[in-house]
């Protein structure tokens, strides 16, 4: 036991300085900001690099990363294996043993994979559990149907192997599915039946945004103990130099008058990588010293379109503070997101360095970015639309530094960290086992 503080443990598939994406982002934020208000955090994550065990201490928050034993497998396989009971049994089995030793108020499940082991240890230590909900993967294995004109999906096996036969046509080009896409969405959907059911039997949920709310209750997980608390602000102190090459190379372009558009996150047609491509030429017919930078990883599958390679800047994975640096270069942040994004936190990023941003209308985007007060909406898939966004705020200076402003002065007045730790401990003190 640590001392008379009250605990907390955060179960998260990931946690920085691994796969450090919005959610593990997000999830280191809340454990900081947990550990100043008082409460003592221990975090319970995989190891997806090496099958070694790690105890330690990261700024006042307990670490465990526990082995996965399969790190050696493909990334591919990785992910069928986090759906796996066998995971699922392992994971429940090490959180037992931690939160047996620690009695916190809570087990707080960070992702969708982490939810049945923390619901299984905290109905055997009768601990509350609540958890938190990022995506929508447990309405629909794609979520691209809620992003349409007509958001609608029904949970069914048919439904589901047609979402997934959408994604397949994306990737590969076949609108069919083999026999073992089939079988493997079959084992998806009694996964997510299992989820669905698991969720509805926790102490409390948590959702990120009110968008993302709203699609649960449409789609009939209308759990009685639920409050909305969006994702803490990023800390923007302590950030280092950065990876000097490309950093050198973008400020030297600005200095000889070149604009930069950037866009964060992984390459993929969810994120809507395509149609910012389609814009680029479209940009440059009004803006020709225009370059575009695309930071982060190549979904498998993914197939960049041809580029001209003068505009275009793809760096791939870059650690944090390199991407601190990008953002401060930037001229425009752009979210051009086509599945429903819960609460971007590349919109959260560019919003507290004051940056304009261009975002589809999208998930819980809308709630954060008002559009023309501190950024411009357009509608997703849309390449036309976001050519002309992007064009506006290049050519107009002034307007992009106002709306960059408003949003940081949004962020700092809607988004206060000690107010959202705050909700999250009344949230807590409510779950009852």
């Amino acid at each position: 036991m640590r001392g008379k503080k009250q605990c907390v443990v955060l179960v998260s598939e990931h946690y920085p300085p691994q796969h450090k994406g919005g959610a593990e982002l997000s999830a280191e934020r809340l454990a900081h900001g947990l550990t100043l208000s008082g409460l003592a955090v221990t975090v319970v994550t995989v190891n997806i690099k090496s099958g070694a065990f790690l105890h330690e201490t990261r700024k006042g928050v307990e670490v465990f990363v526990i082995p996965f034993f399969f790190h050696f497998l493909s990334p591919k396989w990785q992910q069928i294996l986090f759906r796996s009971f066998l995971f699922y049994a392992y994971l429940s089995i090490v959180l037992m043993w931690i939160a047996a030793a620690r009695r916190p108020i809570a087990l707080h499940a960070q992702n969708k994979h982490t939810l049945i082991p923390t619901f299984v240890a905290g109905k055997s230590l009768r601990i509350p559990v609540t958890f938190t909900v990022r995506d929508p993967m447990l309405l629909c294995q794609s979520g691209f149907c809620f992003a349409g004109a007509t958001p609608e999906h029904e949970f069914a096996l048919r439904a589901t192997l047609r979402c997934l036969s959408t994604l397949n046509e994306i990737y590969t080009g076949f609108s069919h599915l083999r026999f073992l896409q089939r079988f493997w969405g079959g084992l998806v959907f009694v996964d997510t039946i299992i989820k669905r059911h698991v969720l509805m039997r926790c102490q409390g949920v948590i959702f990120v945004s009110n968008a993302m709310q709203a699609m649960f209750r449409k789609g009939g997980l209308d759990h009685p103990v639920q409050d909305v608390i969006y994702n803490l602000p990023p800390d923007l102190t302590g950030q280092a130099n950065g990876h000097p090459d490309i950093i050198r190379k973008l400020a030297a372009f600005k200095e000889e008058g070149g604009r930069i558009v950037l866009t964060v996150g992984k390459l993929s047609y969810g994120k809507g990588t395509r149609f910012v491509l389609d814009s680029i030429p479209l940009v440059m017919d009004h803006v020709p010293r225009v370059r575009f930078v695309f930071a982060g990883r190549i979904e498998p599958g993914f197939a960049l379109e041809t580029t001209p390679p003068d505009h275009a800047l793809f760096t791939g994975f870059l650690p944090t503070a390199t991407i601190a640096k990008l953002y401060k270069l930037a001229d425009v942040v752009c979210q051009p997101s086509v599945w429903p994004e819960p609460l971007s936190r590349t919109l959260l990023e560019a919003m507290a360095f004051g940056k304009a941003v261009v975002a589809t209308a999208v998930g819980g985007t809308p709630e954060i970015v008002v559009d023309g007060v501190t950024g411009i909406l357009v509608p997703s898939r849309n390449s036309s639309a976001l050519a002309n966004a992007i064009t506006s705020l290049l050519l107009d200076r002034s307007a992009s530094m106002r709306l960059g402003e408003q949003g940081r002065e949004k962020l700092l007045r809607t988004l206060k960290p000690e107010e959202l730790v705050k909700r999250h401990l009344d949230h807590y003190q409510r779950l009852k086992t």
